[in-house]
């Protein structure tokens, strides 16, 4: 059951309430900000890349969240909202890092935010044409095409370690998770990936999966060294790339339209109709968002869900609580052994955490397809659609022709 709003957006708690509850969402957020990096980067082979990546997501991720709540100028919704790395993107970055370079993929991500200004300025004409049919069918794409990368992780460890602790780590993650998000409280249901994850590590750890030397060489204070890949030139090259970061930014932002809207419905006392100006800066930051990842050379970052379940259940919406969030995840990252006790988390048991969230993002796809009821249309539209973005993203569509045609753009799901 939810709580009766005991702080509004414009009111201020005492300042310990105010800690408490910004700690506890930083910590709901912070194995995301890691995990999620680093099983791109590993996927992708490229792993003296991933300090930087984990760091300039997660200071990122701090000042758009600082923003978000803050509200400046015509960015910021003015409400609790976390920024976190954008797991939607997960399979274009892996492609994206692998062939073309970290350049490549902040260039794109930078890029991505053209969506977000033709979405803020015309809203109303983009919702029609982003229908729940189109935008969910995109949004089921994403997990199905990203699990094969998924399961080649699920086996990563070494050659020597005994190959039951992966499978057995990674198990226990999801059973784990799944069990208590299906019988546990609300509150609890919360943390049910963290509780995941730090099972599965248990496991891990006693099959000798669990890495503490780069723990205990870690300092407690430091910054990584300096990685900045830059922006790439070669935008021919990266065509065929554009089009799948473009789409997918346009999903991400349906799904922050809702998250904004969400948040207003629990964050005062009286109810009110959706304010469009809130709306408009939680997207604007969102853009923002996409711009200073690309420049800062990390994967993309947007707007998360996880802030409305916090507000809906302590009855807290004040923003000053998200600011702190902010603030915190900025301090975390400069934190370079509590950074390590995440990044160490064995492959197997990070692949099989974000294999749950892969999963309920499926589910979310199937619900914004079926808002409505379906016609032969929709229907029609959604099955062919959907096999034939997984047949293409397979090689299983005449690949001899669409790696040619249109630069290979119809190669992506």
């Amino acid at each position: 059951m939810a709580s009766p709003i005991r702080y509004e957006p414009h009111e201020t708690p005492p300042p310990l309430t105010t800690l408490t509850l910004a700690a506890q969402l930083a910590a709901l957020n912070a194995a995301a900000l890691v995990i999620t990096p680093a099983i791109v980067v590993r996927a992708a082979g490229v792993p003296e890349y991933l300090p930087w990546a984990v760091f300039s997501a997660i200071v990122v991720s701090g000042l758009m969240t600082i923003v978000q709540a803050r509200r400046v100028w015509r960015f910021g919704a003015g409400h609790v909202l976390v920024i976190g790395v954008a797991s939607p993107y997960i399979g274009v970055c892996i492609a994206v890092l692998s062939e073309f370079g970290a350049a490549a993929m902040a260039t794109l991500t930078t890029s991505s935010a053209v969506v977000t200004v033709l979405i803020s300025r015309y809203l109303a004409a983009m919702r029609k044409l982003l229908t729940p049919v189109v935008a969910g069918t995109a949004v089921m794409l994403v997990p199905a095409t990203v699990m094969p990368v998924f399961v080649e992780q699920l086996r990563a460890v070494p050659h020597h370690d005994a190959p039951q602790g992966a499978a057995l780590s990674a198990a226990t993650t999801i059973f784990v998770t799944a069990a208590i998000a299906l019988s546990g409280t609300t509150r609890m249901r919360l943390w049910s990936p963290i509780m995941g994850i730090l099972a599965g590590t248990a496991v891990a750890a006693a099959y000798g999966l669990y890495d503490l030397q780069s723990v205990q060489e870690a300092p407690w204070i430091g910054l990584p060294s300096f990685a900045w890949p830059g922006l790439s030139m070669e935008i021919a090259q990266l065509w065929p790339a554009l089009g799948a970061f473009l789409l997918i930014t346009a999903v991400g932002h349906i799904a922050t339209i809702g998250d904004a809207t969400a948040i207003q419905a629990v964050s005062w006392r009286t109810e009110r109709r959706p304010d469009y100006r809130v709306v408009q800066g939680a997207i604007n930051t969102d853009g923002a968002a996409l711009v200073t990842s690309g420049l800062a050379g990390t994967l993309p970052t947007g707007s998360t869900s996880a802030s409305v379940a916090m507000v809906e259940l302590t009855g807290v919406a004040a923003r000053s609580v998200g600011i702190v969030t902010g603030i915190l995840f900025i301090a975390f990252a400069f934190m370079p052994k509590a950074l390590a006790l995440i990044v160490a988390v064995p492959v197997p048991v990070a692949t099989a955490h974000l294999a749950v969230l892969m999963a309920m993002l499926f589910v979310v796809g199937i619900k914004l397809v079926t808002a409505e009821p379906l016609d032969h249309r929709a229907g029609l539209t959604v099955g062919v659609a959907f096999w034939l973005g997984v047949g293409a993203e397979s090689g299983a569509v005449y690949p001899e022709f669409l790696q040619t045609f249109a630069g290979g753009l119809f190669t992506n799901g």
